[in-house]
């Protein structure tokens, strides 16, 4: 987004000083102006940054932020506020600086003239695609209050989902975590204290304990250099995630069909269904809110036969027929809107579909939670047992052989 930094003082002498959308001086003058501070010269580095147009990175908020500003502007407009009157208000209980500077220059821009999706659609990280096409229908269809609550309650969804996924990986990341260290710390300190007492053994170590002791020298000897291959690993793994390289869509073709690629579908098939059902029932065209909703799925897999499905209903085949001839859609996803399709009632079976699927998506995934937990125990048993049996044997064997020889 392009835009200017500015300097202003206010009427009790304070300076202030940011980056406003606005395109030219003139704009930017104004902008300042309805505020009531007036313009100061720009200081050194803010007028090299306006010449080279280097802004600050997207503002952006959680869902749950999202929610709550939405469902607030809802319901002052159902109280009959006026939309300026609203922002001014829901700026004014703003916290975060960056966000309430972001929907003061939202104010103005409305204030010149611009309608209220197209001066929300300047901060995309803020305002969505879906939120500035729910406005926008909102905005034509005269009902922006109402298709403010059907966003404000689709924001609170996605946030409950995202804070169950946090809530859900929370334990294995913890416990894996301390599997690692706990492994580390017996290669590093515990086995090279126990190499005097294996030296005691006359007989040959077993080969879990040389096993052991390799593993032990080679961590310790090349700790650092352990450190770089495995970031080497990961910087070529996640250049092949970042990338539509073949490799890639293989990769998420094998997920899709395990239980994490049936989670994962679940879920992000069910915020596309749901997304694309509030977007219809707003009043947009549903080949648009089919296309809006496609950036909701990351598997590139689905979002690659979404968008198939997408193009040929532009093409004049019903959306049942669409989505059931595209083969990595589960069945009950296909079966639901064609029956939804059929019947007539199109928004209500993508809402179905998508609680259908967020309930399948959360039974799967509670079921694996409940797995992960002794999964990690057994994990963390059966190394404390192999490090047990390697250190503790050949030292036993040893002091056996010491008591026959007295």
């Amino acid at each position: 987004m392009q835009g200017m930094h500015y300097r202003a003082i206010d009427e009790q002498g304070r300076v202030h000083s940011g980056y406003s959308s606005s395109q030219n001086i003139t704009e930017l003058e104004h902008w300042i102006y309805q505020r009531g501070w007036q313009p100061l010269p720009a200081s050194l580095l803010q007028a090299m940054a306006n010449r080279a147009r280097i802004g600050p990175g997207i503002v952006r908020w959680p869902a749950f932020a999202a929610a709550i500003f939405t469902r607030n502007f809802a319901q002052l407009l159902v109280a009959g506020v006026p939309v300026l009157q609203a922002l001014e208000e829901l700026i004014q209980l703003e916290n975060r600086r960056v966000v309430r500077r972001a929907l003061s220059d939202v104010h103005c821009k409305i204030d010149l003239g611009e309608s209220l999706s197209t001066a929300m659609a300047s901060y995309p990280g803020l305002f969505g695609p879906d939120y500035i096409a729910s406005i926008k229908a909102g905005e034509s269809s005269g009902r922006l209050a109402q298709c403010l609550e059907l966003q404000a309650a689709n924001l609170q969804w996605q946030s409950n989902l995202t804070q169950r996924f946090k809530s859900v990986l929370t334990y294995p990341v913890f416990a894996l975590v301390c599997l690692i260290v706990v492994f580390l710390f017996v290669l590093i300190y515990l086995v090279p204290a126990m190499l005097p007492l294996l030296a005691m053994s006359e007989s040959p170590l077993p080969l879990h304990t040389v096993l052991l002791l390799n593993i032990s020298d080679y961590v310790r000897s090349a700790g650092f250099g352990s450190v770089l291959y495995i970031g080497l690993f990961v910087g070529i793994f996640s250049a092949i995630w970042l990338f539509d390289s073949p490799l890639k869509k293989c990769l998420q073709a094998l997920l899709l069909r395990g239980t994490y690629g049936q989670i994962i579908s679940c879920f992000s098939l069910a915020r596309y269904a749901r997304n694309t059902g509030l977007l219809y029932e707003s009043g947009v065209e549903i080949t648009d809110a089919m296309k809006i909703s496609q950036s909701l799925v990351t598997n590139r897999v689905l979002n690659r036969q979404l968008a198939i499905a997408q193009k040929q209903v532009l093409n004049g085949a019903s959306i049942g027929e669409a989505m059931q001839a595209q083969q990595a859609l589960p069945t009950l996803f296909v079966r639901m809107i064609m029956a939804g399709e059929r019947a007539g009632v199109l928004t209500v079976a993508l809402k179905q579909c998508a609680e259908q699927l967020q309930f399948n998506g959360q039974y799967s995934l509670d079921r694996v939670e409940r797995m992960i937990g002794p999964v990690m125990l057994c994990v963390l048993g059966a190394l404390l047992l192999w490090v047990a049996m390697a250190v503790l044997g050949p030292i036993y064997s040893a002091v056996g052989q010491a008591g026959a020889m007295l």
